[in-house]
């Protein structure tokens, strides 16, 4: 339900009530938790018609209610390394993942992955907010990766996400001859032999994902692929589930001379913007090892 229009006005989001209704209600509309709200009440964060709220305060239509950020002093080291960047506005940085690099730290390395580079682009343009990636790639995946730049709305992306509001669709060349759409809905599970994979399991994480040919190349296809679900893994085990493993893949193909990594490149994402109001189509192109003249030949 939409209780509000809403405003960015750099410290503060302004909202303009168009439905009766409690602050909190409000608040919860944005999936913030019970602490988080307790936390803006806390610092005084929240105004109605100029007026620091409690808890309790009701809304009317035709009010104002302005809610000042709360100010963090989050940072890892910056890595100057240059971004892709393919979508920027006041709520969210799209940038483009280059292959081999990780998105966040894994434990040991915790000053190359994308987030540092991210946090680099934050202190040479004076933006003073934590990094903080909605969704992640593998390690050998290429593609879109997208950051929101104002907390208050994290909990909503992170909702958005789990109930598959942002879509994400991926370009992969796999092998073998594809002539029609594959709709692949098994289920997911861990490999208890091996910790690093995954594996179809029937009492696993139910898991789906569509793919269609696009062009086909020298014994091996470039595929458009949509996933319903975000298991680990995926993409992978579908398609090697089903005869077309991903060329390159190493834990669930074989090595493909064409492309010294998992030939797979998070295309697209598409999804719902909270300030415009707006379903929002954001894309980025194939990087060179992937350009179909690598694969026409063995």
């Amino acid at each position: 339900m939409k209780f509000a229009e809403i405003t960015y006005c750099k410290t503060y989001l302004h909202f303009y009530i168009l439905k009766k209704c409690q602050i909190d209600d409000l608040l919860h509309s944005f999936y913030l938790s019970k602490k988080t709200r307790y936390a803006y009440y806390q610092n005084h964060c929240i105004q109605k018609n100029g007026n620091i709220v409690k808890q309790s305060a009701l809304l009317n239509p035709g009010d104002v209610v302005d809610i000042f950020f709360m100010q963090t002093h989050e940072t890892i080291p910056s890595w100057n390394v240059p971004l892709d960047i393919c979508y920027e506005d006041d709520l969210f940085l799209i940038v483009s993942k280059p292959a081999f690099m990780i998105v966040h730290s894994d434990g040991v390395n915790t000053s190359h992955t994308l987030n540092n580079c991210v946090q680099h682009y934050y202190h040479i343009k004076g933006i003073n907010i934590p990094v903080r990636p909605i969704h992640r790639l593998d390690q050998d995946t290429s593609g879109l990766v997208m950051y929101v730049k104002i907390m208050f709305f994290l909990p909503l992306l992170d909702h958005m996400l789990q109930e598959k509001e942002i879509e994400r669709i991926y370009l992969a060349w796999v092998s073998g001859d594809v002539s029609g759409k594959l709709t692949m809905d098994q289920s997911i599970g861990k490999d208890r032999h091996n910790a690093k994979k995954m594996r179809i399991h029937p009492h696993g994480l139910h898991a789906y994902t569509t793919a269609v040919p696009i062009q086909n190349a020298k014994n091996c296809t470039l595929l458009k692929c949509r996933i319903k679900t975000g298991r680990t893994h995926q993409i992978r085990i579908h398609l090697a589930y089903h005869s077309h493993p991903i060329l390159s893949d190493p834990l669930y193909g074989t090595k493909d001379a064409r492309i010294h990594r998992l030939a797979l490149h998070a295309w697209k994402l598409r999804f719902y913007h909270p300030l415009l109001e707006c379903m929002q189509d954001v894309t980025c192109d194939c990087p060179d090892d992937m350009d179909v003249k690598h694969f026409l030949t063995d």
